[in-house]
């Protein structure tokens, strides 16, 4: 990069003077280009890099994730392909399980987004988590209108937790982790706790279908070999990550609060 290299024979001038000089140009600038890149090697990698190999293992996890739903919308439309005729009755059932693994696929898939996505720098070291929570969960608006995730809200909206950038990736990150890992429609209830200058910012999330046999993850397997990067993104933002049980955690934040209008 900033240099220019020659490809291909080097082209005969029409006054045939000689073009030693030219080539010797070229070997000297393809020299200069090789030593800057040696000297760019050796240069000790910058905490920015280190994050971004960081952001890079996380969003890798969530599309490996998003392969699962993609190849059961794939059985799923096989499989009603070869019954189209013989089965009627049962299409409407099959149809349903497509368009929630669908759903799945296109919400892994905003996560993805989110993850990358560049966001302007916060004007101030506070922002509302109201506000917040509000953007995370408009990524999952496909699921909470299709039914596959419904939104218990319990937090408070006078709370106010840090502006990091950090913080918005992590619960995008958490929340597109349980999407897919869980085949099954969830419930989730989000609720705060606001303690001194730190919130408790609790996660709950079950089977909504109270008769179904199917169990949750435990959130350990779900997070899996990620989770150290999890616990370095909290703790650079100043938190801390408590994983309770099977289906529930917690995210100690640094916060403040709003004083209220009369």
């Amino acid at each position: 990069r900033g240099s220019g290299y020659r490809l291909g024979p080097i082209a005969s001038t029409s006054n045939g003077g000689s073009t030693s000089g030219k080539g010797s140009s070229d070997s000297s600038r393809a020299g200069k280009g090789h030593s800057q890149s040696s000297q760019s090697s050796s240069i000790p990698v910058e905490p920015a890099t280190l994050q971004q190999s960081t952001l890079r293992a996380l969003v890798n996890s969530v599309a490996h994730d998003l392969a699962q739903p993609l190849t059961s919308v794939r059985c799923f439309l096989e499989v009603a392909g070869i019954r189209n005729g013989a089965n009627a009755a049962n299409q409407g059932t099959d149809l349903k399980s497509i368009e929630q693994q669908a759903d799945r696929a296109i919400a892994l898939a905003k996560t993805l987004s989110s993850l990358a996505r560049d966001v302007p720098a916060p004007s101030g070291p506070w922002v509302s988590l109201d506000t917040l929570l509000q953007e995370v969960f408009n990524d999952f608006i496909v699921l909470l209108h299709s039914g596959m995730l419904t939104l218990e809200r319990q937090w408070d909206s006078s709370i106010q937790v840090t502006s990091s950038p950090v913080l918005r990736q992590l619960l995008v990150l958490l929340v597109g982790k349980l999407i897919g890992r869980n085949t099954r429609p969830l419930t989730m209830t989000v609720s705060t706790n606001l303690k001194g200058s730190k919130c408790n910012l609790e996660m709950r999330w079950r089977i909504t279908d109270a008769s179904s046999q199917s169990h949750l993850q435990d959130v350990k397997i779900i997070l899996g070999k990620e989770l150290p990067y999890i616990h370095e993104m909290v703790y650079s933002i100043g938190g801390e990550l408590i994983l309770e049980s099977d289906s529930l955690l917690y995210l100690k934040l640094p916060a403040g609060k709003q004083d209220l209008v009369q």
